[in-house]
């Protein structure tokens, strides 16, 4: 390991003739530079201590280090830092498993068989208003009692639409997906759930 003299700024690097290698790299230098430290090692050596300090690089095998570097440098020669399991202190984000098209189908379904399943007292009411009206001999109140009941009919399963579409809401379904389960858009499943329309 070569510095400068302020000891700051070294080079990691390996040699077989430190003597002849410290000479060359020191006519390249406008700075005086003295060894600051040999070791025995290789290339393995070589390049993980050059991926410990990575962070301090300053250009090839110079690095610039804020304090003594070499109490740092013999620490990670003795301790082998780049040998130990790296941790990570980033929050990992849970993995977010997403259901298939199938699944997603298959949920749709149930839920809509689930929020139309009917009120037995309402076709209990539409079948008597059904029978009432077929009753009716005289063409024109037939036709009037008809219309009236399609009014009534018509009202009441918009109150049952209502009640669907706020309890798809009440499962925690956003409007986007209730529209699909309903096969309307968002904005009209808001509709239908507040009676707007």
């Amino acid at each position: 390991m070569l510095g400068t003299a302020d000891g700051r700024t070294v080079k990691i690097g390996r040699t077989i003739n430190v003597a002849k290698r410290v000479s060359e790299i020191q006519s390249m230098s406008p700075t005086p530079l003295r060894l600051l430290w040999s070791h025995p090692g290789g290339h393995e050596l070589e390049t993980n201590l050059h991926r410990q300090f990575s962070a301090l690089r300053a250009h090839g095998e110079w690095f610039v280090f804020t304090n003594d570097p070499l109490p740092l440098i013999k620490w990670a020669v003795a301790n082998e830092p780049w040998q130990q399991p790296r941790v990570s202190l980033r929050k990992r984000r849970p993995r977010i498993v997403r259901p298939t098209a199938e699944q997603r189908r298959a949920g749709r379904e149930a839920a809509v068989a689930q929020a139309v399943e009917l009120d037995p007292a309402l076709v209990t009411a539409v079948e008597a208003l059904i029978t009432a009206v077929q009753a009716i001999e005289d063409p024109t109140e037939h036709y009037k009692a008809t219309y009236e009941a399609e009014a009534r009919v018509k009202a009441a399963l918009k109150e049952r639409q209502k009640v669907i579409a706020n309890g798809l809401r009440d499962q925690g379904r956003s409007w986007r997906e209730i529209g699909e389960l309903l096969s309307v858009s968002s904005q009209r499943a808001y509709q239908i759930a507040t009676g707007t329309r």
